[in-house]
């Protein structure tokens, strides 16, 4: 996957699909996967990212409680491709899968 991972920890309603099109369609945005209230955006530079992400979730009116950027994880890509976290989904056999997939490119 690349890059680090922006975490916003969504308040309220969330993210609507319109709000999540936006952010994905970013230049700079790798990826954008939502997971029950966290917003998980991949980005080559998290730093430039950030304020330009924070401000477009202001202007759709998307409130957050927390933000924190991190290095990818297993996890993340597990995020991506199955579109459940691995930590809470307890499914080894689509963990190894997953694993399979990225090695195979």
């Amino acid at each position: 996957m690349g890059g680090e991972v922006l975490l916003f920890n969504l308040e309220g309603n969330g993210i609507s699909e319109e709000a999540l099109e936006r952010v994905k369609s970013l230049s700079f945005v790798k990826e954008a996967v939502v997971n029950n209230s966290e917003l998980s955006v991949v980005a080559e530079n998290a730093e430039v990212a950030l304020p330009e992400v924070i401000e477009l979730l202001r202007s759709m009116s998307v409130s957050t409680a927390k933000i924190s950027i991190a290095k990818p994880t297993l996890d993340h890509v597990f995020l991506k491709y199955a579109g459940t976290r691995l930590e809470t989904s307890g499914r080894i056999a689509e963990a190894r899968q997953v694993r399979r997939m990225i090695k195979s490119g």
